[in-house]
């Protein structure tokens, strides 16, 4: 069985966008733990965040992860920090190949300006300022955890081939 291959990145990095159009490419199951979670609750993240905190939110994270089979070739777009917490990198371990989608900072600040309301993380003070800290804290997580990273190109069509591509060196 193929690994899955799981998207790491910021907010507005492409994780949703182009995890569809690879698993599109390569004929593989797409899962979203972000529409998951809007699915389990009928709220959204904003809701959630507001309502219950973050701590509850991603217990939340944890368990539609969790309830991934183990192995299939899922491409899976996880919120961005997802994998800050060692019971989420321990579920994948050995089980996925890990790439981080690695675009600007102006870029996702760019991406994201419209749709502040649903990233609670990004709300107060200047977005830029916002993302340099979260960068800051989820570099080095990514870094570890990834076996490649990518920088998309803002082409979805050839950022998706590019990053099949790198996926399949790694699984065959």
């Amino acid at each position: 069985m193929r690994r899955h291959l799981i998207l790491l990145g910021l907010p507005g990095s492409g994780k949703t966008t182009l995890g569809k159009k690879v698993a599109e490419l390569a004929g593989a199951p797409f899962f979203d733990s972000d529409d998951a979670i809007r699915k389990k609750t009928g709220k959204t993240i904003g809701e959630i965040f507001a309502m219950e905190g973050e701590s509850f939110f991603r217990r939340l994270e944890r368990d539609v992860l969790a309830a991934l089979p183990p192995e299939g070739g899922w491409v899976v777009a996880p919120g961005g920090g997802a994998f800050l917490h060692p019971e989420n990198q321990a579920l994948f371990r050995g089980k996925a190949f890990f790439l981080w989608l690695d675009p600007p900072l102006s870029t996702l600040a760019e991406r994201l300006r419209a749709s502040l309301d649903e990233r609670p993380l990004l709300r107060g003070g200047s977005l830029l300022e916002r993302l340099e800290a979260l960068r800051k804290e989820r570099a080095p997580v990514y870094e570890a955890l990834s076996q490649a990273r990518y920088e998309p190109l803002g082409d979805v069509e050839k950022d998706a081939r590019a990053i099949l591509r790198i996926w399949k060196t790694f699984h065959g």
